[in-house]
This record gives C-alpha cells, structure tokens and sequence, in this order.
C-alpha cells in the first residue's frame, strides 16, 4: 500500500508563492521540505497545483519584465537587457572558437581500456 501523500493546499500554496519570489523548483521544495522528484509528481498529479505554478511564473516574469522596464529609463543597459529576454531575434549570442597549435587542429587521442584484461591481470 503506498503511503499517503503530504500534499496539501497549505504546502502547495507556499510552494507557489516561493516560486513567484523567483526560487527554483528544486529550492522552492527545499522551503516546503520536500523532494524536487516530489514536486515534479504533485505537479502532473494536481493539475489545480500546476496551473497555480504556471501562473506564479508568469506573474514574476511580469513583475521582474516591468522592473527592468523601469530601471531602463534610468540605464539604457536595462533595456538591452529587457530586449534580450523578450525579442529572441536580438539575442545576444557568443561564440567560442578554438584551434590549435599556430591555428592549426586539436588534436584527440583515444584510449581504450578493456576492462575485461584489467580484471584478468588484477586475479592473475
């Protein structure tokens, strides 16, 4: 018989409103002690529960959307930023190449160990 589950509205309410103040779902369930897989269950198996999250999430992006807005009346980098998160076309994006010696390749070695010999040779 599986044990009785520790939902209750109380919990998932404070689950909620930790996540609206921008905790993780991992740290979010630490504040109601629970397990993160906890949580991932409750929010397939309480449907009301997971509306109730979605919700949380996007009344914060909202919240912290209308602060950067602010801010950028202050500093243009503000803006920058706001257009970042919102316009994914305008993405700032960073790329990282590498090479090797005088611009040449990497080079790459493999080694491959038979585990087999390893345990042959360790009994022998």
């Amino acid at each position: 018989m599986a044990r009785p589950s520790r939902y209750t509205p109380e919990l998932a309410g404070l689950i909620v409103e930790a996540v609206k103040a921008g905790l993780t779902y991992r740290d979010a369930a630490l504040v109601a002690g629970i397990n993160e897989h906890t949580l991932q269950r409750w929010l397939k198996r309480y449907t009301n529960f997971a509306q109730q999250i979605a919700q949380a999430r996007a009344e914060r992006s909202r919240l912290w959307l209308e602060k950067l807005r602010d801010a950028g009346e202050r500093d243009w980098r503000a803006y920058a930023e706001l257009l970042d998160r919102c316009a994914p076309e305008y993405r700032k994006t960073t790329v990282h190449e590498h090479s090797g010696r005088d611009g040449g390749s990497i080079p790459i070695r493999f080694v491959i160990v038979d585990e087999r010999q390893s345990r042959e040779s360790e009994s022998g």
